[in-house]
């Protein structure tokens, strides 16, 4: 049996978790693109209110002109600022509950899912690099060296505490 086989699979809450989680990331950078998006468009001028109706008598259907289509573009521009924005503090409720008031702890959850996307090994890795209490340590050169005991089990209560607060874990 290979190494791979060897290992036990990820449960699918625990995989849900990190989704919710890395969508974290995925919100700001959508974010950050509309409101670019809604600076440019400002830029253009044309300040319109948009309106959503059927032209009567168009035989193909609504016909949209720029104008329209500046408008309609910034209203779900906005829109989308606001639910990424709603999504976003959802999160940082959960991880404050999570962590319980432990700075650490949030520390942890920062640094495991919302630093980057990588990989498991590397996100361990910037945790253990903020949080040097967290891995062992070489005697001879004082070196900090991969996660210890304590890492996994912080990491297997967050992602409890975490699924739970998301409805994922207990079902």
């Amino acid at each position: 049996m290979s190494k791979k086989q060897n290992r036990k699979s990820m449960p699918n809450w625990k995989k849900l978790v990190d989704r919710d989680m890395r969508l974290y990331l995925t919100w700001g950078r959508v974010i950050e693109h509309q409101a670019d998006l809604l600076l440019a468009l400002e830029l253009t001028g044309a300040r319109v209110t948009p309106v959503y109706e059927l032209r009567e008598g168009s035989a193909s259907g609504p016909a949209i002109n720029q104008i329209e289509k500046i408008a309609v573009t910034r209203d779900f521009a906005r829109k989308k600022i606001t639910v990424g924005q709603q999504y976003r503090a959802n999160m940082e409720e959960i991880v404050r509950i999570a962590a319980g008031g432990d700075p650490d702890k949030e520390t942890f959850i920062h640094r495991y899912w919302w630093t980057k996307e990588t990989t498991i090994r590397e996100r361990g890795a910037l945790v253990v690099a903020a949080l040097p209490f967290l891995a062992h340590r070489s005697w001879k050169t004082g070196k900090i060296g991969k996660p210890n005991s304590t890492f996994y089990a912080w990491r297997a209560e967050m992602y409890e505490k975490i699924g739970e607060l998301l409805g994922y874990y207990g079902e």
